[in-house]
């Protein structure tokens, strides 16, 4: 039988976030967890959010539970934030998911969840949540799809004349004057912009 130990990695920070183990390709096993279908609901959530790559760590240990929950001991170790609800071995299965069936009703009770209905973030928080986000950028493939998934997208009348009343009211833009240099960035940005190819105004 094939097995593999391997870790889910955040691209951004080069560091291990999941260590697994699995009986299936290495492929197979990393679009599973993209899916989201596992109940580990905190890497769910950081697989929705974060720049993720799989590596093996290990192919054919004597002993697959053994060999997960070694790995995942020594990571922990070494200061890794492993999202590992426990450390492995026989606790989880190799390969395991939820059936579809299972996820879309995962799905629909997620979308129905009124427990953060009206909940607002403090103004502490809100500041460190804006102070964490100062200077995060994109990788250029998550920035290339995001332009493809916009290319031909037109706005409402409805929403053209919201904004519009919106920039009418903006007591911070009257009288300011955009220099020359940045009316010449303005324009060689939306020269190269893909994502307002169909829009009109």
């Amino acid at each position: 039988m094939k097995s593999i130990i391997y870790a889910l990695i955040d691209n951004g920070t080069m560091k291990p976030r999941y260590v697994g183990k699995t009986t299936k390709s290495l492929a197979v096993r990393f679009k599973q967890h993209m899916q989201l279908c596992s109940p580990n609901v905190h890497l769910n959530n950081w697989l929705r959010t974060a720049d993720v790559s799989a590596i093996v760590l290990e192919r054919d240990p004597a002993d697959l539970n053994e060999a997960e929950i070694r790995w995942a001991r020594e990571m922990r170790k070494q200061g890794a934030r492993l999202l590992n609800k426990n450390n492995g071995g026989a606790g989880g299965v190799a390969g395991w998911r939820h059936t579809p069936k299972a996820c879309a009703k995962m799905s629909a009770a997620a979308k129905g969840n009124q427990n953060s209905l009206g909940y607002k973030h403090t103004a502490e928080t809100r500041a460190k949540m804006s102070a964490a986000a100062m200077g995060k950028q994109n990788t250029p493939e998550a920035r290339a799809k995001m332009s493809i998934a916009h290319i031909g997208k037109h706005i409402s009348a409805e929403t053209r004349a919201k904004i519009s009343a919106a920039l009418k009211g903006n007591q911070n833009s009257l009288g300011r004057v955009v220099s020359v240099a940045t009316r010449a960035k303005m324009s060689a940005a939306a020269k190269g912009n893909q994502n307002s190819l169909g829009y009109k105004q």
